[in-house]
């Protein structure tokens, strides 16, 4: 029964996951030959889908956050911490992000198929399956950024949650939020999902949520030994690397929107438009 439902896995999520890997690593490919020629292609290649904030990853996988207050401390350990992990055996981080980031996109595929099939059809799913990997912005899926594993934990959190199955979707909350400071989103839709499951009378099951913000405050307690500023994760947000602020989410909307409509480099448009006015990065 195993061997067959490990089998089902595959078969659907194999093809979009190929055709999405395949797909960025030619467009990568092209893009490399365009600007550098053939020579040296590899390294190339190799440094465009390790860079921005990839190398920040990779440094925190390599080395750790400093002993003093540093920009590295507005991304959450997390993803670094899978990277090392695989980095153990493999001995190239950058190679074991792409295996994370690898593995992660496919447990977010089937977990966004599973989704949408409980609320539409079958063909509806595989459509979402496909579109997830096939987007515009599915770069950030093959790169060595935060996306594919959020998106893994963050569709579990709501599957389980759906299922009935409480502590696992904290769990799967609880790794998102140790990916990305957005997995905090997780928390009021997991209890209204809980709530409205026990018929809007409280039970202890509630108390499950409790560990979707135990990552964040564990790194918060970390950062207050290692650098005596509990508060260092939005302390490196303000620097100057990135200078960030906490306000209201329609200014950072507005920031976006600013940036969106009055920049004029295509690539900050398309894709890096700065959220001057919320924590990003994380």
């Amino acid at each position: 029964m195993i061997r067959r439902a490990l089998g089902g896995w595959w078969r659907g999520v194999l093809p979009p996951l190929l055709a999405g890997k395949g797909l960025w690593l030619a467009i990568t490919l092209l893009v490399v030959l365009a600007r550098f020629g053939s020579a040296d292609v590899w390294p190339h290649t190799w440094q465009s889908l390790a860079g921005w904030d990839a190398i920040s990853y990779l440094d925190i996988a390599v080395a750790g956050y400093p002993a003093h207050l540093d920009y590295h401390d507005a991304f959450l350990p997390g993803f670094p911490l899978m990277i090392w992990a695989v980095a153990l055996p493999v001995r190239d981080p950058v190679v074991a992000s792409w295996l994370v980031t690898l593995a992660a996109e496919a447990f977010a595929l089937w977990y966004v198929y599973r989704l949408v099939l409980a609320e539409r059809d079958k063909r509806s799913a595989t459509f979402a399956m496909w579109l997830l990997a096939l987007a515009p912005t599915a770069v950030f899926l093959t790169a060595p950024f935060t996306e594919a594993p959020f998106i893994a934990a963050a569709a579990a959190a709501l599957f389980y949650a759906r299922r009935g199955r409480p502590f696992a979707a904290a769990l799967a909350a609880a790794l998102a939020c140790a990916i990305r400071l957005t997995g905090l989103a997780l928390l009021p839709a997991l209890v209204l999902e809980q709530l409205a499951r026990d018929r809007w009378q409280p039970r202890r099951s509630l108390v499950y949520v409790l560990l979707v913000p135990l990552p964040i405050l564990l790194y918060c307690a970390y950062m207050g030994i290692r650098t005596g500023d509990r508060l260092a994760f939005f302390s490196a947000q303000a620097l100057p690397s990135f200078g960030h602020q906490l306000t209201a989410p329609w200014d950072g909307f507005g920031a976006t929107w600013n940036t969106m409509v009055t920049a004029h480099d295509g690539e900050v448009r398309s894709i890096f438009a700065r959220e001057n006015s919320r924590c990003s990065n994380t």
